[in-house]
């Protein structure tokens, strides 16, 4: 009943009640995170349900397809969004996974619309639109953070984040770095 409730703003850029949009809607919240213990932007968009990533072990990492639609440059026709601002390559019209960087632990949710969304961002959005919201800065959340993790084959991850408020603004720098030797290494 509480995630009928929930409000996003991916599908009509104003905030709406998931039930009331005319769209196929995915929601990764913080605690679906912290659940499944993803560690990269990579894992979690891997396991939302009609989003398939293909990787082709390109520079620009894993390609996304939907609905059995894809595309051979990377993610040419689904916009990545971080808090509603495109992370596009002005130069060739993608949004390469690579480059859109920020760490799995400053993320509280994602939202994914599947389907055409051209009409709302553009052209480069008809297969959909992900929308990555970071955590937002409050009195009780984590100001400052670091966490360091070690699994087999090599699998190290470190993430460290700064941060302060005040009256007028709040400020944060968050910083990771991930290393596997892996199945896929």
């Amino acid at each position: 009943e509480d995630l009928m409730n929930v409000k996003i703003s991916t599908a009509g850029k104003s905030p709406e009640k998931i039930t009331d949009i005319p769209a196929s809607v995915v929601l990764i919240t913080r605690e679906d995170i912290e659940i499944y213990g993803y560690r990269t932007l990579a894992e979690i968009l891997q396991n939302i349900p009609g989003l398939y990533g293909i990787d082709d072990y390109s520079e620009d990492g894993i390609n996304f397809g939907v609905r059995g639609f894809w595309s051979g440059v990377p993610n040419d026709n689904i916009v990545i969004m971080i808090n509603g601002v495109p992370q596009g390559n002005d130069f060739q019209s993608n949004y390469p996974l690579n480059k859109v960087l920020v760490p799995v632990e400053a993320i509280d949710r994602i939202e994914v619309v599947r389907g055409p969304m051209s009409v709302i961002y553009g052209s480069g959005a008809f297969y959909g639109a992900i929308n990555i919201i970071t955590n937002t800065m409050s009195g009780n959340s984590h100001l400052n953070l670091a966490t360091l993790s070690v699994g087999s084959d090599n699998t190290t991850k470190m993430f460290i984040r700064d941060g302060a408020i005040s009256e007028d603004y709040y400020w944060a720098f968050n910083a990771t770095l991930y290393n596997t030797n892996g199945l896929d290494k």
